[in-house]
């Protein structure tokens, strides 16, 4: 570790020091800001060949939703969702894990099935293009 900041002395200057400085102690309001957990969400809208339900996160359950391949089974908790099963090859839709902030989304494309988070709150971003 000495011999590294050793080296980055020959290379750095000291108006170098100082912009590394404050782009470090930047990130720390700028995570505050940005990366906290937002607030518990809402409502789920679940999408199937059969059509679009909203279901509340508010309560204990487990739901079967018939899709393209079969049926997914979803499991409601603590204002989150996931899916415990589905048809598919895959499983990528129950590796995805619980979902539970305003905007977030999961789904298992094989079946035709999408779960999108809602919430009256701000939404959180995964990424951001122009």
């Amino acid at each position: 570790m000495m011999q590294l900041l050793q080296q980055l002395k020959q290379y750095l200057k000291p108006m170098d020091w100082v912009v590394l400085t404050i782009a470090l102690f930047s990130l720390i309001p700028l995570y505050a800001g940005y990366w906290q957990q937002q607030g518990s969400a809402d409502y789920v809208l679940i999408t199937s060949p059969m059509g679009v339900q909203r279901v509340s996160l508010d309560q204990l359950q487990t739901l079967s939703v018939k899709g393209h391949l079969g049926h997914s089974h979803l499991e409601i908790q603590q204002g989150k969702i996931r899916f415990i099963d589905s048809p598919c090859k895959g499983k990528y839709c129950i590796h995805a894990g619980w979902q539970q902030s305003g905007g977030a989304f999961a789904a298992c494309l094989p079946n035709h099935i999408l779960l999108e988070i809602r919430s009256a709150q701000t939404e959180q971003f995964d990424s951001i293009s122009y």
